[in-house]
């Protein structure tokens, strides 16, 4: 039904078309948002149509730097179609575009001869109206074409710019959306950036952290480590000055002189354990490399330990029995390695468990383990507290420092055992596998030697 028409029109009729205009305009303008996006565009097509007959009706976006129309709402033959865009150039949209709006009553397709899409409809009646956003650049075009011609063009275009006020601020609304959206979008992208910055922060304040509390750590092993080592080397050089002094009175038995050189001697002994262990440390800050391994019988290596730590315990008369496990015969037990370094490691581990036994026994031997020979040291001692495993083996390091008034001791034994060992090439460990006892292990790889050793040896048990 046409809004206006050629033909006279009945008051009642026209009052009747008035109503159904202003229910459309006030649909289209309504605040339910019942018509938003493409459904407002798609709406205000057919609405154009229903109300002026138009054939044509297309609401278009204008896309300033590609000169082209981008349709929202598009009506042809009867429906809403498929969007597409096209150019201006040649076409009435242009004229409407620069002149703000243009019209033709009859003979549009006659004026734009090389507007083909107009010239195949056969487009008589022409009117567009551009719309606009806040400021005076067009922004999109409302226009609706007619194959017969229209008396009057101003109605169209009074309705078409009162549309265009509606499609402009539905369009604005679109356009801010967007641009809200991808300001979220950065927005998302820029937190996500500083959570990744902020992690790496945490990160590096924790490692920091860390770092700093294990250099207070260090720096307080250390003082305790020169406190003991103090106490270390002055307990022994007391005793044998003091010792040495009482050698030279007349009036000692040949008994007491004895006991006294004794004396004397384990305190030297326990003084150059000391002074070993300092030397090895010193070695490790520029040795990285073992000398070239050598053959080494494992059988005579636990039998002079065997008799060795026999002879100390005799003389500082402690009741401990000594025990040892041989896994190989005689003459098949030489393996290729460090001589030194499996004899520091053991010795550092026989210690360590002389030291914390009272009561009870120690048993030292190998094993082989596929490739590699596994050797350990068991004792009935007081044992290493939880959570203990690991740090024992750093360097100044003591499961309790008020133990080294009790026992001795300045915490470089085990660490210089784990620098040999992995000089070596092996691993050592604290094996918590057996009960009522402590177990120290250390492998290194099995290296057979060439040539057997023979000989009578003795075998301690």
């Amino acid at each position: 039904m046409k809004f206006f028409s050629r033909d006279n029109i009945h008051p009642n009729e026209k009052l009747q078309r008035l109503m159904r205009l202003e229910d459309a305009v006030e649909a289209i303008f309504a605040t339910d948002h019942r018509y938003v996006g493409s459904n407002l565009f798609e709406s205000v097509v057919r609405s154009v149509h229903e109300l002026l007959g138009a054939d044509v009706v297309i609401v278009g976006e204008f896309l300033v730097d590609s000169d082209l129309i981008r349709t929202l709402g598009f009506w042809d033959e009867g429906a809403v179609r498929e969007n597409f865009s096209y150019a201006l150039e040649d076409t009435p949209c242009k004229q409407a575009i620069v002149e703000r709006g243009c019209s033709f009553s009859s003979g549009a397709w006659r004026m734009f001869p090389d507007d083909s899409e107009l010239v195949s409809r056969g487009i008589e009646a022409y009117v567009g109206i551009p719309f606009y956003f806040k400021g005076m650049e067009p922004r999109g075009i409302i226009l609706a074409m007619f194959k017969t011609a229209i008396d009057d063009c101003k109605v169209v275009s009074s309705l078409l710019k009162i549309y265009g006020v509606r499609v402009a601020l539905e369009l604005e609304h679109i356009t801010n959306r967007r641009l809200l959206e991808q300001q979220n979008d950065n927005l998302h992208r820029l937190f996500e950036q500083l959570s990744v910055k902020n992690h790496e922060l945490d990160r590096y304040v924790k490692e920091v952290e860390d770092a700093k509390a294990m250099a207070e750590e260090s720096n307080q092993l250390k003082t305790a480590f020169l406190a003991n080592l103090s106490h270390e080397v002055r307990t022994p050089m007391n005793v044998m000055l003091g010792f040495a002094e009482l050698l030279k009175s007349d009036v000692l038995s040949q008994e007491e002189r004895v006991e006294y050189i004794d004396i004397i001697n384990q305190n030297g002994m326990q003084l150059l354990k000391i002074m070993d262990n300092l030397i090895d440390i010193s070695k490790f800050q520029s040795r990285t490399v073992l000398e070239s391994p050598k053959a080494l019988p494992l059988n005579d290596l636990l039998d002079r330990f065997y008799l060795q730590y026999s002879d100390y315990l005799r003389m500082v008369q402690k009741s401990l029995r000594l025990r040892i496990d041989k896994a190989l015969p005689d003459g098949s037990d030489v393996i290729m390695a460090d001589n030194e370094g499996v004899s520091k490691v053991l010795n550092q581990l026989l210690d360590n468990a002389v030291k914390f036994t009272f009561e009870g026994e120690i048993t030292f031997g190998y094993r082989l383990e596929g490739d590699a020979v596994c050797f350990y040291v068991i004792d009935t001692g007081i044992g290493v507290p939880e959570g203990m495993d690991d740090k024992i083996f750093e360097m100044f390091r003591q499961v309790d420092l008020r133990q080294s008034r009790d026992f001795g001791g300045n915490g470089l034994g085990l660490a210089i055992a784990r620098k040999f060992t992995e000089l070596m090439g092996g691993t050592i460990w604290l094996d918590r596998s057996m009960d009522s006892v402590t177990c120290f292990c250390f492998k290194i790889p099995w290296v057979k030697a060439e040539r057997k050793l023979t000989g009578e040896k003795g075998t301690m048990n």
